[in-house]
């Protein structure tokens, strides 16, 4: 039994004495390091960004220093400090050390402040495959880093399949359940829409609309029957077409009411139908065709008085040339004027 003791007590004074291990430690109790780290958060959080600096790299100089509490610490630092970039670098490196930490939840917070949506919800997409079901989707919705992403589709997404990944078997079904009765609202939703937008429509034309359309139809046919025979140039036809059918439309009103109804409603309905159009279109291609035309006028115009300043300019040097009269006041009196003539039509 003394042996025994005098073993047991070797043992744990060589344990004591190790290098690079506190004592603490062996029962659990946190380190220097860690102690200085946590001083370091609370200097960040009350805005001592100078003392939080100095106190991780008095934590770094320990003898087993938490480097990956260093480098997350490190990043919310840098992050306090504006520089997004090194901050999501470091907090990167501290998830890559330590899986169990939020720093990549952390690192995808940074992203979304510098702006890199997509990339973010990779990070937070690689931060849910490293924790599992450690990190509950509640707890980023909770996070006010991931308020703007909201409305963003990827982010969206990436909750409704970690949601469901991580409900049990009872709550996969309500949320299927749920999927099946939100698109069967909306269809019913626009299904409802469609039949008010209908029956307005069957309200408004009534009978007389299904004759209209008829009408139109038995007109576009002979219409296309003319053009066929290469006679007349559009929109003939469609003139000859729609006349054709209106006289037929009217013979067989008169003749089928023994003369009570002309049909002349229809085929007044009808013609507003195709003319109304027409008229739109003829108006705006001919006053598109008349600006063009007085844009080639002005500009046609303009070259002819340009060109006639340039010759006359042209003659006024060759008769002093030819005269020896370059030196002369009254020449230059008129070639200065015929010059910034010119000039200001070539501006």
């Amino acid at each position: 039994m003394k042996h025994q003791l005098v073993l047991i007590g070797l043992l744990l004074t060589s344990l004591w004495s190790r290098p690079g291990l506190a004592a603490w430690e062996w029962f659990d109790l946190p380190g220097a390091g860690e102690r200085l780290v946590t001083q370091a958060e609370a200097a960040r959080e009350r805005g001592d960004l100078h003392l939080a600096g100095a106190l991780l790299d008095e934590a770094e100089r320990e003898v087993v220093p938490p480097r990956a509490h260093i480098l997350m610490e490190r990043g919310l630092l840098a992050e306090a400090r504006g520089e997004l970039d090194a901050a999501a670098t470091l907090l990167g490196r501290a998830a890559d050390a330590d899986g169990t930490l939020p720093a990549r939840v952390l690192q995808a917070g940074v992203l979304v402040g510098a702006g890199k949506w997509p990339e973010a919800v990779v990070t937070l997409r690689r931060a849910f495959s490293e924790r599992g079901s450690a990190l509950r989707v509640d707890e980023i919705v909770a996070n006010p880093r991931f308020s703007g992403l909201a409305t963003f589709e990827p982010y969206t997404q990436l909750l409704t399949e970690m949601r469901e990944e991580q409900a049990g078997p009872l709550a996969r079904v309500l949320l299927r359940l749920e999927r099946v009765e939100a698109s069967v609202l909306a269809a019913e939703s626009v299904l409802s829409r469609l039949a008010l937008v209908l029956t307005f429509l069957w309200r408004l034309g009534g009978m007389t609309g299904a004759a209209v359309v008829v009408l139109l139809t038995v007109g576009m046919v002979f219409a296309a029957g003319v053009a066929q025979l290469g006679v007349l140039m559009p929109p003939k036809p469609l003139w000859v077409g729609m006349t054709l059918a209106s006289v037929l439309w009217l013979v067989a009103a008169y003749v089928g009411t023994a003369g009570q109804a002309l049909g002349v409603r229809v085929v007044g309905a009808a013609w507003e139908v195709v003319l109304v159009p027409y008229l739109l279109a003829e108006g705006a291609r001919r006053w598109r065709a008349r600006r063009h035309a007085a844009q080639r006028g002005s500009s046609k115009a303009d070259l002819l008085v340009t060109l006639a300043l340039l010759q006359t300019t042209t003659r006024l040097v060759e008769e002093a040339l030819a005269t020896g009269e370059i030196g002369n006041s009254e020449f230059e009196v008129a070639f200065r004027t015929q010059r910034r003539a010119l000039l200001e039509r070539l501006r």
